[in-house]
């Protein structure tokens, strides 16, 4: 997706927390997001810094998701390093929004912060509307995203998943602040996914696909699906979910990639969703 980039963003590899709300934030700086261990930078991330010829990296989440001892290695290879952080996850994608509508939003999107399938549905189309990502709990609205709302002057806001994954009574308090809320939800996390895309964009000729079960390559990916203007759908490891096969046939999608190896998304599922590229 990129030949050179001045600006990469990085985030622990083994845990999404403060990861999910980064996509809207790395599309403005049109950089992608790169994955590290917790206490060692993998040399191929160094490298791949290096062949971004990046000169500046962002880190999202304190100290205790990425160490003090990755920002000292980042910092002898020559880097300006940032970190962006809060006190915890919720207040981390507060300063993240900060970052991604500094003047202010007037729509944000709310997910769930201690899962990660809805967020990832949603961080392609957030980010090509510039729509900062801000995070729930399930059954109430956190003080910190209460804050952030208040900061950014938001006056929409869409909910991402059903009932189970953020309660009505989460959707009762943004209403009692004079908060304009739709909800976009399925009956899972690929149906959301398909709910999502729907709601995101009218065509679709170019698809990004990858496992809903891990969230590792849907975060990456989602940078570089809005960068191409387009969306990302969760499929099972083994099988094609029904909506999603719905989904793929009601447009003329002439191209998908996949990402991730066949430990994420196996041949069965390419071979499914091959056969259901219009051919030219």
């Amino acid at each position: 997706g990129w030949r050179e980039a001045g600006t990469v963003l990085l985030a622990r590899g083994d845990h999404y927390a403060d990861a999910l709300a980064g996509v809207p934030l790395a599309h403005v700086y049109n950089a992608p997001i790169l994955l590290t261990q917790p206490n060692a930078l993998p040399n191929l991330v160094l490298e791949e810094i290096k062949r971004l010829k990046a000169a500046r990296v962002l880190i999202l989440g304190g100290e205790g998701a990425v160490s003090r001892q990755v920002a000292t290695q980042l910092e002898k290879a020559g880097l300006q390093v940032e970190r962006i952080a809060g006190t915890n996850r919720f207040d981390t994608a507060h300063q993240i929004a900060q970052r991604v509508a500094p003047l202010g939003a007037e729509h944000v999107v709310l997910v769930n912060g201690e899962a990660y399938a809805d967020a990832l549905s949603i961080g392609a189309y957030a980010a090509q509307k510039q729509w900062p990502i801000l995070l729930s709990s399930s059954n109430r609205l956190r003080v910190e995203t209460e804050a952030a709302l208040e900061a950014l002057g938001v006056e929409e806001v869409s909910v991402i998943g059903g009932n189970k994954v953020i309660r009505a009574e989460v959707v009762d308090s943004l209403a009692s602040k004079g908060i304009k809320v739709e909800r976009i939800a399925g009956a899972n996390r690929y149906e959301t996914s398909v709910k999502v895309a729907e709601h995101g964009r009218d065509a679709f000729s170019h698809l990004y696909v990858t496992t809903g079960k891990n969230y590792a390559d849907a975060l990456t990916g989602g940078v570089l699906a809005a960068k191409r203007q387009t969306g990302l759908m969760l499929v099972e490891d083994n099988r094609v979910p029904e909506a999603v096969h719905r989904f793929v046939g009601k447009y003329p999608i002439m191209k998908i990639d996949i990402l991730g190896g066949e430990q994420a998304v196996n041949k069965n599922v390419e071979e499914a969703l091959k056969g259901r590229l219009v051919q030219y």
